[in-house]
């Protein structure tokens, strides 16, 4: 009977020992109150993509423009911008290296401005995108002096002379010009304009003055001259033309052109190049 009073014992004393253990095991973990809010952990959009925008405190203008661009950057625009009284040019740029996306808002020239975007010097690896441009006295876009552009996504109409110059190893993409007095695109050496529209433009849709460039898949439609090529030693391909007043296409000599398909040879011209006259 001691025996196994001693041994009920020895078990009692072992149970509690080990759930004494337990106890002391599960204090070791911490405090169950949850220690606060968690603190943000995402980055802003000025911290992924540092951005300045286009006003009159971050980009005052000079004696020619209501906005002048001097430093390297990506800048946008926060509302419609509109020329300053006297001032010829909306936005001057003067640095290399800018983006500039207007951001679905336009430059609006009211009739007094000669230009919305004016590049005076040698400038290089700028970019333009995002809006409308209308009713400049002279161009909408001037970026003839730019050696490395882009432009995507912008609409130019009602320009008293050009819609876009974009100047040399550029690209024009998606963009539309409308109803200007002279020509829709302003297009250098070795530059790509491809997937963009010109429609009522007075002189010429697209105006290719140099050599080395890539016309592609753009539709031009009701302008004096649809496409005018003045040089050789481009690439032109995948076009269509119609109602285009004077010719809907002119070539200079010595160009790489795909075939200019119409209604009469379509069904059996089968070039994958072919350029469209509808």
């Amino acid at each position: 009977m001691k025996i196994k009073l001693a041994i009920q014992s020895a078990a009692i004393a072992l149970l509690v020992t080990t759930i004494n253990w337990q106890l002391s095991t599960a204090h070791a973990q911490g405090s169950l109150t949850p220690p606060g809010a968690p603190a943000l952990t995402m980055k802003s959009l000025d911290q992924i993509e540092p951005r300045i925008p286009v006003d009159a405190f971050h980009t005052p203008g000079d004696a020619n423009s209501a906005y002048a661009i001097s430093n390297s950057g990506s800048y946008y625009f926060t509302t419609n911008l509109v020329p300053a009284a006297g001032k010829g040019y909306v936005i001057m740029i003067k640095a290399n290296n800018v983006s500039i996306d207007l951001a679905g808002y336009s430059l609006l020239g009211q009739g007094t401005a000669s230009f919305g975007i004016e590049v005076p010097n040698f400038q290089t690896n700028i970019i333009v995108r995002n809006g409308m441009v209308s009713r400049f006295n002279s161009y909408g876009i001037d970026c003839a002096n730019v050696y490395v552009g882009s432009f995507d996504h912008l609409i130019f109409s009602q320009n008293n002379f050009v819609g876009l110059a974009s100047g040399r190893r550029s690209t024009v993409q998606d963009c539309v010009a409308y109803n200007n007095n002279l020509d829709g695109f302003y297009v250098f050496a070795y530059t790509t304009v491809k997937n963009c529209s010109a429609t009522e433009n007075g002189a010429t849709g697209i105006h290719l003055l140099e050599f080395g460039s890539r016309i592609e898949n753009n539709n031009l439609i009701h302008n004096g001259i649809g496409l005018k090529v003045d040089s050789s030693g481009n690439l032109i391909l995948h076009n269509s033309t119609t109602g285009n007043i004077t010719n809907n296409y002119t070539i200079a000599a010595g160009n790489t052109v795909g075939p200019i398909v119409n209604a009469v040879n379509i069904a059996t011209n089968f070039n994958p190049h072919a350029n469209y006259d509808f």
